[in-house]
């Protein structure tokens, strides 16, 4: 029987290129790739699904992927909401929270992701409180950058609404004094 090749560790640049590891120093990223596993998909391969329970977020190595939401709870209709592509991440929230997981997620190319679950987030944490902290960090600046995308395209689209439709009042209030 043939030896199985171990996949290869991370590129430390490419980890060191990537906003949610962005600032980590070189012994850092070393342990934090230490702690990722590769995951190769085909094209068009579910990665999670809106609602499943969740414990690991992705760093996309290689390849794209799509994000979609339901449009309506019941509606079997998604909505693309993103495409991501080298070294963008997602399902960071998992990492933050207990919460099911709030998009579907699927690969558009063949795609190599780097996995990093919960518990090894925790291994870390043991081993170099510093570089857990920095990552943290990190996640939370991808989920405030994020969550503040999402208030603009909101607002936009709040902002083009009639002066008079009861949304519009509700959320701006009279735009008459």
């Amino acid at each position: 029987m043939p030896d199985a090749k171990a996949d290869p560790a991370p590129d430390l640049a490419f980890l060191e290129g990537t906003p949610v590891f962005g600032a980590l120093e070189r012994p850092a990223l070393e342990l934090v790739a230490e702690h990722l596993e590769r995951r190769l998909l085909p094209p068009g391969r579910l990665v999670v699904a809106e609602g499943e329970g969740a414990r690991e977020m992705y760093v996309l190595e290689n390849g794209a992927v799509e994000v979609l939401v339901h449009r309506a709870p019941g509606d079997g209709d998604d909505l693309v909401v993103a495409k991501l592509g080298r070294g963008d991440c997602f399902g960071e929230m998992a990492l933050l929270d207990v919460q099911p997981r709030s998009a579907t997620v699927r690969t558009l190319d063949e795609t190599s992701l780097l996995v990093l679950r919960y518990r090894e987030l925790l291994e870390i944490r043991r081993r170099d409180p510093e570089a857990f902290l920095l990552l943290v960090l990190n996640l939370a600046r991808e989920v405030s950058r994020r969550l503040r995308g999402c208030e603009r395209h909101l607002l936009d689209l709040l902002h083009r609404l009639p002066e008079g439709s009861a949304v519009a009042q509700e959320v701006f209030g009279s735009r008459r004094a």
